[in-house]
């Protein structure tokens, strides 16, 4: 006999639907085995999908496990995020503060309301990320790897650092935003490298018009209740 699991796609990093990082969410899900939460979580195609458990540390107020289309991760941050106000808004309760601990593969996270929603704005929740399991320096091959592979310059990077505490990525701090925004990846050439890049806003750029702000960068969420059978 088939089962069905009831499970949400949540919209996190915007303030309106469809313009954050969407996640899937599914509940209940201790009885589905890896190959089949690996399954669904490839079928949705999202970035990643999180799947609730039941914890087994105390400590904990829920537990998840994260999925990418193609593999598991012992931790992610919009995830964690994206989780945290799933498990609040089907009646969850955090603690004195706001505080409430996630269980994930990387251990124990906790989390907080920042501010709760209201007619104005989002809730706003922040976590605090496990220790990077690796750190330091990009090796010049692999730095040199990501550049090409953006379509950027040498001289536009002004740091680099491996970023790894569940995904793998090497981060590149740019000169500025608006290369940010200009950039346009080889995807093929960064196969098999997982990259992530950042840029300040400056005052060159404010002063000139470059860019305007996009209003809030509160995390919004669609959550429109789906169900499927595995």
């Amino acid at each position: 006999m088939s089962r069905t699991f009831a499970y949400q796609q949540v919209d996190v990093f915007a303030p309106t639907a469809f313009n954050g990082n969407g996640l899937g969410v599914v509940f209940d899900a201790d009885q589905l085995t890896d190959d089949q939460m690996q399954h669904f979580a490839q079928w949705l195609n999202l970035a990643e999908t999180v799947f609730f458990v039941e914890p087994t540390s105390e400590e904990a107020d829920y537990a998840i496990r994260i999925f990418t289309p193609s593999t598991e991760l012992p931790f992610a941050g919009h995830p964690t995020l994206g989780a945290a106000h799933a498990w609040l808004e089907s009646g969850g309760v955090p603690g004195p503060g706001g505080n409430l601990i996630q269980q994930c593969e990387a251990g124990l996270v906790p989390v907080r309301v920042e501010r709760e929603s209201t007619d104005s704005h989002s809730r706003r929740l922040a976590f605090l990320a496990p220790p990077l399991t690796r750190s330091g320096p990009l090796e010049p091959d692999v730095l040199q790897w990501a550049i090409s592979g953006l379509g950027l310059h040498e001289d536009d990077v002004v740091d680099h650092q491996w970023l790894v505490n569940g995904p793998h990525p090497a981060g590149l701090v740019l000169r500025d935003a608006d290369i940010v925004l200009g950039i346009e990846p080889d995807y093929e050439a960064l196969q098999g490298l997982e990259v992530g890049v950042i840029g300040p806003y400056t005052a060159s750029s404010v002063s000139h018009g470059v860019w305007q702000p996009r209003g809030s960068v509160l995390p919004g969420f669609l959550e429109p209740e789906k169900n499927f059978a595995p």
